[in-house]
């Protein structure tokens, strides 16, 4: 054999020609080739990884069978690898923050599949003031007494609003003073 580093590894797919020199019991050679035929036998599933971009919503927007199957990258799979969402009814509506896995099946070219993941990140950007409505339990009063800002203040229903949420008074001045019978807004 004249280059031996020349052997294919195995893990490469195609003919290759192998030059070797054939010695003779009387003494004289010849120099000619061996051709060496590696084919690659695997399945598609066996061969190829498929991979996918990261799917990005912004919150109240719902995902798509058409938005999972487009993050397919195509450069990882051979040409006409389909894609199916197992389950599209476990698509995020985009009513709910965080980071979701969807399982999909990838079907090759030659019949055979695997399973994966896709995953999709639903972000929140809405300000506190648009994620929340606060609500305030009712004041109940006597005749002649007051109301304090303070009341006002611990009326909110903290479970409606974010920790560390404060309350202000806008016209503290205009608070009933319990002497008259009015409902004001």
């Amino acid at each position: 054999m004249k280059n031996p580093e020349n052997l294919p590894d195995g893990m490469t797919e195609g003919t290759f020609e192998i030059e070797v020199t054939v010695e003779y019991p009387d003494g004289t050679s010849e120099d000619t080739t061996v051709q060496v035929v590696v084919t690659d036998n695997r399945t598609d599933a066996e061969k190829y990884t498929p991979e996918f971009d990261q799917i990005e919503k912004n919150y109240g927007e719902a995902t798509t069978e058409e938005e999972i199957k487009g993050a397919l990258k195509e450069e990882s799979v051979p040409e006409n690898t389909e894609v199916t969402v197992k389950n599209p009814e476990s698509l995020p509506d985009g009513m709910t923050e965080g980071t979701f896995e969807i399982e999909v099946t990838v079907e090759y070219p030659d019949g055979t599949s695997e399973d994966t993941t896709v995953q999709v990140v639903v972000t929140d950007n809405r300000t506190d003031a648009e994620k929340y409505t606060p609500e305030f339990n009712q004041i109940e009063k006597n005749h002649g007494e007051a109301t304090t800002e303070e009341e006002i203040k611990g009326a909110l229903k903290e479970e409606s609003v974010p920790e560390n949420t404060e309350v202000t008074v806008k016209n503290p001045e205009n608070l009933p003073d319990g002497m008259t019978e009015e409902h004001s807004k």
